[in-house]
């Protein structure tokens, strides 16, 4: 469940722009939580994955061709041939591999940035209904979906714009590198230590991506606000950002093992594997919020609650004094409780005169001990102060009275004295 609310850096970016909505109770931890969203939700979790892929189409298309045209320059470059017969030609072919790479993903690299824009509008709808299945633990529509898509793209599009940009420029960088160290120019060591300069950056751009998708997901503070929140989160949590991001990538990580794996990572991508990250992040994320930002909504439930309460106290007090000027029978004089063997007599089911008079006998006797009981208490303090109160209102309404009829009375003397 969400803590208070904090005092810390994020807490002061984003405190009071949460987008509202009661986060439900966890228990048996965040895993647990996780495990059973996956188990509840299966089908229409599926349902959801299929709608995102749809969205992830180009990128897809893009990747597979960026794929099919490194392996068409292979085959067309003159890795080896033949000039004559018996001589044979070796052109130099250092670098020709590198080459390659730099060519294509020069030209792939900045359409994948595009086909990431297009994914990433059918991830701002997916990340919405997930926002709402984790913060109430109930169940998600497609209405959410595509109110998603309306109200996460305006985070969602800059974002990739922002960590795509540069990620295309730092991949032309590291194949820049690996060409320059292919051929043996520049410095090996300073180009080494950039290819791994360059993957950290990447590293962290994707980190920063998914923090921007997750908090502008939970929190409406403007683009330049999620920016500046997303990179505090992710140096601020790394350790723990670089465990879940492995945990993201499980399905991509898959289709690096190849065989049987390499099919297992596509089929979970196919059915379940954008929604399986979005769940694992958006999981992670939240337990960040409510660590550093705390349970801004709760506050402003809180908040919202304390009218209510209010107007409940008060009613309540005028409930009672509303009692307290009408007077009641029962508290005004004693009655004697029950703790005697005085009884009303039981008729049997077949009764004669003599069983009507033993019933007559008994009421009389109990309503002569209750006159005596009430005779014996009628001066408890308790009895005189309150009929005093009710005698003290009687008076005060008659003397209004009386003053309401001189004030009529002269009202008319004064009308027909105009007259």
């Amino acid at each position: 469940m969400t803590q208070g609310v904090q005092n810390g850096y994020t807490a002061r970016l984003l405190g009071g722009k949460d987008r509202g909505g009661p986060r439900a109770a966890i228990g048996g931890g965040r895993w647990a939580y996780f495990l059973d969203q996956m188990r509840g939700r299966f089908s229409k979790l599926v349902l959801f994955n299929l709608l995102m892929l749809l969205f992830c189409i180009p990128l897809a298309v893009l990747g597979v061709l960026r794929y099919t045209y490194i392996l068409a320059g292979g085959q067309s470059m003159p890795f080896s041939g033949w000039m004559f017969v018996g001589f044979p030609a070796y052109p130099a072919l250092q670098g020709v591999g590198e080459q390659v790479m730099l060519s294509v993903d020069r030209f792939f690299g900045a359409l994948m940035v595009l086909g990431l824009v297009v994914a990433v509008i059918g991830l701002a709808g997916g990340l919405n209904a997930v926002r709402v299945m984790i913060r109430t633990g109930g169940d998600f529509t497609l209405r959410d979906f595509w109110k998603g898509i309306a109200s996460n793209a305006k985070y969602a599009i800059p974002g990739a714009l922002v960590c795509g940009i540069p990620a295309y420029l730092l991949v032309l960088a590291i194949d820049y590198s690996l060409y320059l160290l292919a051929v043996g120019q520049g410095s090996a060591g300073w180009l080494i230590a950039g290819i791994v300069a360059a993957a950290v950056a990447l590293v962290l751009l994707a980190l920063i991506f998914l923090w921007i998708l997750s908090v502008g997901a939970n929190y409406d503070g403007g683009f330049f606000c999620t920016l500046k929140s997303a990179v505090f989160l992710t140096f601020r949590l790394l350790p723990l950002n670089l465990f879940y991001g492995v945990l993201v990538a499980v399905p991509f990580i898959l289709l690096l093992l190849g065989s049987f794996f390499q099919t297992l990572g596509f089929v979970l991508l196919i059915l379940f594997g954008i929604i399986y990250m979005i769940l694992v992040w958006m999981n992670y994320s939240q337990w960040a919020f409510d660590r550093l930002v705390g349970a801004e909504e709760g506050a402003k439930e809180e908040r919202a609650a304390q009218p209510a309460k209010e107007s409940k106290a008060q009613a309540y007090e005028e409930s009672l004094e509303a009692a307290t000027e009408v007077k009641s029978d029962l508290a005004s004089r004693p009655i004697k409780p029950l703790d005697d063997d005085l009884a009303l007599y039981e008729l049997p089911v077949s009764f004669t005169r003599g069983d009507l008079q033993k019933l007559r006998a008994s009421k009389d006797k109990l309503d002569a001990d209750a006159k005596q009981y009430a005779e014996a208490h009628k001066n408890d303090e308790k009895y005189v102060a309150y009929n005093a109160h009710f005698e003290q209102l009687e008076k005060e309404r008659l003397e209004k009275e009386q003053e309401a009829q001189k004030a009529a009375k002269k009202k008319k003397k004064r009308g027909e004295g105009a007259q």
